[in-house]
């Protein structure tokens, strides 16, 4: 659910002005969601009538972000609280990257959340920081974007000069 509207900070109080409600497939099963939103949407920066679309993903808490998304702030401050939000651009011909640093055991408590503590854990890499990496592209020809998650290892420790680099 995502609401808009009016939050009073001195008296705690939000008075919602628009609700949505969205269904996310999982792009990465237990670990990432996602779904698409039409532009314009709350305080978004797309131009409206341009044709685009947003793609909003939802992962674990992230430590770093990158995307190939064309605003600065969506990489410098995207949200992170429980969980991250991630928004790249989409529109007919485009394509858009993005991905997330996150703890493993952010991710494992992320699933175990999502899932209830009977469900299925995710099969990750033994390591202390996943990179979950998504890439999405819309062909002309294609009434939706077709798209691909993947989760890999982050090298957390950097060899010395002459060294080389252990892979995870």
């Amino acid at each position: 659910m995502r609401y808009e509207g009016d939050f009073d900070e001195l008296t705690c109080v939000a008075k919602p002005a628009r609700v949505a409600r969205v269904r996310a497939p999982a792009v990465i099963p237990g670990v990432a969601y996602a779904f698409r939103t039409c532009v314009p949407v709350c305080t978004s920066e797309p131009v409206p009538g341009s044709g685009e679309e947003l793609l909003v993903l939802v992962t674990p808490k992230a430590r770093w972000v990158g995307a190939t998304a064309p605003w600065l702030k969506l990489q410098t401050a995207p949200h992170v609280g429980l969980f991250t939000r991630l928004i790249v651009p989409m529109k007919k011909g485009g394509a858009a990257s993005t991905f997330a640093h996150v703890d493993r055991a952010e991710a494992l408590g992320f699933a175990n959340r999502l899932r209830g503590k009977a469900g299925r854990t995710p099969d990750l890499p033994a390591v202390d920081v996943l990179q979950l990496g998504f890439d999405f592209s819309w062909p002309e020809a294609d009434p939706l974007p077709i798209g691909i998650g993947f989760v890999g290892a982050v090298q957390t420790t950097v060899p010395r000069p002459g060294e080389t680099p252990e892979v995870n």
